[in-house]
């Protein structure tokens, strides 16, 4: 049967504005974009067919233990094809839903007539929801990037210039997952935690690898100072310079939390 386009919805947004502070001075510039997306997709997963969670298989009939039972009515009841082995077809609209805001700034200033500085700040945070195909997980991944850079210049001469530079950045990724179906508390692996994954040969995964890998955090602090020297004299250059960079990773990566 013929399927309906899945729904995209995408607006995009933002601002400059720019202008001086201080007349021949100090000098501003500030910039905001923004993005919301609201995108569907058809998700399809292989789910136990009705007359499977009865216990009835085409290899004949077995007892459905009282223990596993729960656990099976988990996965959603089939609502498409039939692949005659005990299981069927599951499909969803799955939505997923991405949350951007972009900030920019820079500053200019004309500190006296041989001393110029300019500082600039830039911010990315955005949020990305992935939905799971069997309507139980979205997946989030958040990402908030800040970057700090300053620079002071001096014309001691007019053969001689220095400049001074500063600047911070930290990168921050992380991947969670948040349970949005309706699961007891009891049916929970460890009393006290969310819903484990659930892995049976034949069917879609229930949770599969990206329920089991999270949380998981990556922050990069990156510092670095510079600075260098210029001399010209007649057909010659001569610079000189020396610079520091401290970068810092910390990471929580399990492969599985518990």
């Amino acid at each position: 049967a013929d399927e309906s386009i899945p729904p995209l919805r995408r607006n995009q947004f933002g601002g400059l504005i720019t202008g001086p502070i201080a007349k021949n001075k100090l000098f501003f510039v500030f910039n905001y974009e923004g993005i919301r997306e609201r995108r569907g997709q058809t998700a399809r997963s292989v789910v136990p067919s009705i007359a499977a969670r009865a216990g009835q298989l085409p290899s004949g009939d077995v007892t459905v233990s009282p223990i596993a039972k729960p656990y099976v009515n988990l996965y959603p009841v089939p609502n498409g094809r039939d692949f005659g082995d005990g299981t069927g077809e599951y499909s969803t609209l799955a939505k997923s839903q991405i949350d951007e805001d972009f900030f920019s700034s820079k500053l200019d200033w004309s500190v006296t007539d041989n001393v110029r500085a300019s500082g600039r700040y830039t911010s990315d945070e955005a949020v990305f929801r992935d939905p799971g195909p069997l309507g139980v997980w979205v997946f989030p991944l958040q990402s908030r990037n800040h970057f700090f850079h300053s620079e002071v210049q001096t014309v001691h001469s007019a053969k001689t210039v220095s400049t001074i530079r500063g600047a911070f950045s930290r990168v921050n990724n992380a991947e969670s997952s948040q349970i949005v179906g309706n699961i007891p508390a009891e049916l929970s692996f460890v009393p006290g935690l969310p819903m484990g994954t659930m892995t049976v040969t034949g069917i879609s995964d229930f949770g599969g690898f990206q329920a089991r890998a999270r949380p998981r955090t990556f922050i990069i602090n990156s510092t670095q100072f510079n600075g260098d020297v210029i001399h010209s004299s007649g057909s010659h250059t001569v610079r000189a310079g020396s610079g520091m960079d401290r970068v810092q990773f910390n990471q929580q990566s399990d492969l599985s939390f518990v």
